[in-house]
């Protein structure tokens, strides 16, 4: 989730989160100053960042049907600056962009979700508002987390930024370091003192993922545990059936049985249990993955490389248990088995 492409830029851009009574022409202002210096090449803005914030319109299709359609509102620098890819039609320009505009960029899901045919110039409606003309296409991208399936999506202009809250600045790969004091610095300067809210969006995205990153810690140390626990088990047991069979491995030897052979007959019992275990847990395991995985709509296929690799490790964990204690009860010399017989 974390590291399959969302479809739009996400590294070397800081996102700023500027308060509601930050006017528009101070967050004007921030934006021609910022891009005045070198390092900082892109200034963009919408109006629900990236954290889950959603609002929804009533879009009729072309037969009547009722849908409910993602909207987000972006300025005119929005699609260049996180690049985001056009497939069809034009972006939104400032010159022909204004609070009222008529136009507005859909991407590919909302044909499907229309059952429209994928061009431009098309007009579409939104129910208590009004009429647009589909300026543009733009491929899908993950707006929302990966967990989720890509909804059909309308971006309309609002170049006034009077709901344009998210702002994303652009700078050239590795002038972090210069570039976040300038933007501190331009920001104290416009803002009268108030506190800035900044993230790096590669890492403030990655944060929707803390939950599942949670349980994969909690998981991979229970796994650890549970491999301890199982490891010191199987020690203990190796140890008890090797003192039961001492005699029989002393007698073995005398009749000419070497170290390897006393080896393969003390772990082939072994192995046979650990495969019907292997066996018996890989089913369970594969349901509960499933389940687990259908909450997602980007997730990796359970593939059986995945059970085989399992099933390697813990036989291998297994073996390296029990032979150190065969290996040992394996060299001694067989008289000391059989001296008190």
């Amino acid at each position: 989730m974390k590291t399959q492409s969302l479809g739009f830029k996400t590294d070397d851009i800081i996102e700023l989160t500027i308060p509601a009574d930050f006017s528009y022409e101070k967050t004007r202002i921030l934006k021609d100053q910022l891009l005045s210096f070198p390092e900082i090449i892109g200034f963009a803005a919408n109006d629900k960042g990236f954290l889950g914030n959603r609002s929804t319109y009533d879009v009729n299709n072309v037969i009547g049907e009722n849908h409910q359609i993602r909207l987000i509102r972006i300025d005119e620098d929005f699609l260049k600056t996180l690049e985001l890819e056009l497939l069809e039609g034009e972006d939104f320009t400032i010159q022909n962009l204004s609070a009222g505009n008529d136009e507005i960029i859909v991407n590919e899901k909302f044909f499907s979700t229309m059952n429209m045919e994928k061009e431009t110039g098309e007009y579409i409606e939104i129910i208590d508002w009004q009429k647009f003309k589909i300026r543009g296409i733009i491929k899908d991208f993950h707006f929302d987390t990966m967990r989720d399936e890509i909804q059909a999506l309308m971006l309309i202009p609002n170049t006034n930024y009077e709901r344009l809250r998210h702002i994303y600045i652009k700078f050239l790969a590795g002038t972090s370091e210069t570039v976040v004091p300038i933007i501190k610095r331009t920001w104290d300067n416009l803002s009268q003192g108030r506190e800035i809210n900044y993230y790096f969006l590669d890492d403030l995205l990655a944060s929707r993922y803390k939950a599942e990153e949670g349980w994969g810690k909690i998981v991979g140390y229970a796994s650890l545990l549970a491999i301890l626990i199982s490891s010191l088990g199987l020690f203990g047991l190796t140890l008890m059936i090797v003192n039961v069979r001492i005699k029989e491995i002393g007698i073995r030897k005398v009749n000419g049985a070497s170290i390897g052979d006393i080896m393969l007959m003390l772990n082939k019992s072994f192995i046979t249990k650990i495969l019907v275990a292997f066996l018996i847990a890989c089913p369970f395991a594969y349901y509960i993955m499933v389940k687990w995985l259908a909450d997602f709509a980007s997730k990796t296929p359970l593939s059986l490389w995945i059970f085989i690799l399992a099933g390697a490790i813990i036989l291998l964990i297994s073996l390296l248990t029990v032979n150190w204690q065969c290996w040992q009860t394996a060299r001694k010399n067989p008289i000391e088995a059989l001296k008190y017989e």
